[in-house]
This record gives structure tokens, C-alpha cells and sequence, in this order.
């Protein structure tokens, strides 16, 4: 067996917490650039939803396009949960692609929002009662 002196020990576990600390510090920036891309795709996407789109998306509860454009509504007018029962709604009423893709929107807008967020918990146990 070898002998590592203490000294070496010690240097080893420093250097152990320091990449730990990296690791931490790139994880946060990932994050940060994951919530801030989200941030944009949304505000692009919200700066072309037309306000009206949500009551012709509640006069047309099968019209996909309306649906995903009428959240995007609600969410930049701050109708968090509205938004949210809308496409967890439209989930529930469609299959196949048209299910995923919903699924996919409703999800992109939960990354809008900080994971302890209670209106994003409550949005993602209604989504998975949805799927299953």
C-alpha cells in the first residue's frame, strides 16, 4: 500500500471542493442561459399574440393554434393559472402528436417560472393526472 502524506491528502481535498464548486457554479449558469432562452422564445411568442385570441380561443376549444396562442396570452397578461388550466384542458381533449405538442408548450412555459413556483406544482400534478 502507498503512503499519501497528510499534506497531499489535504491538497487533494481541497482541490475535490474547488471542482465541486465549479461544478455548482456551471450548473447555476446553465440555468440561468436555460431560463433566460425561455424567456425569449416566450416574449417573442407573446409579443405576437393578439389579446382577442383568447376568447376565439375559448369559441374554438379544438383549434390547437388557438389554444397554444390564447396561453401565450394569458401568461404575458400574468393569468398564470388560466393559462396554465387551458392547455392542461387541451391536453386532456387531444392524442397522438397534437397532445405532445400541447404537452411540450405547457412545459416550456413552466421553465418561465422558478421551480417552486406553487402555480407551476399544481400545473404539473394536473398534467400528469392528464397524461395517465
Amino acid at each position: 500500500m502507498n503512503y499519501v502524506s497528510p499534506a497531499i491528502t489535504a491538497k487533494i481535498v481541497q482541490t475535490q471542493n474547488q471542482v465541486l464548486k465549479l461544478q455548482d457554479v456551471v450548473l447555476k449558469t446553465n440555468e440561468q442561459a436555460k431560463t433566460a432562452l425561455a424567456q425569449v422564445r416566450f416574449t417573442a411568442r407573446a409579443e405576437a399574440a393578439d389579446p382577442s385570441s383568447v376568447a376565439a380561443a375559448d369559441s374554438d376549444p379544438d383549434n390547437l393554434e388557438a389554444q397554444l396562442t390564447a396561453a401565450d396570452a394569458q401568461i404575458a397578461a400574468n393569468q398564470v393559472e388560466a393559462a396554465f388550466t387551458r392547455l392542461v384542458d387541451t391536453v386532456r381533449r387531444t392524442f397522438g402528436e397534437d397532445r405532445d405538442r400541447v404537452r411540450q408548450h405547457l412545459v416550456g412555459l413552466f421553465e418561465l417560472f422558478p421551480t417552486d413556483d406553487p402555480r407551476v406544482a399544481a400545473a404539473r400534478r394536473n398534467l400528469a393526472s392528464a397524461l395517465f
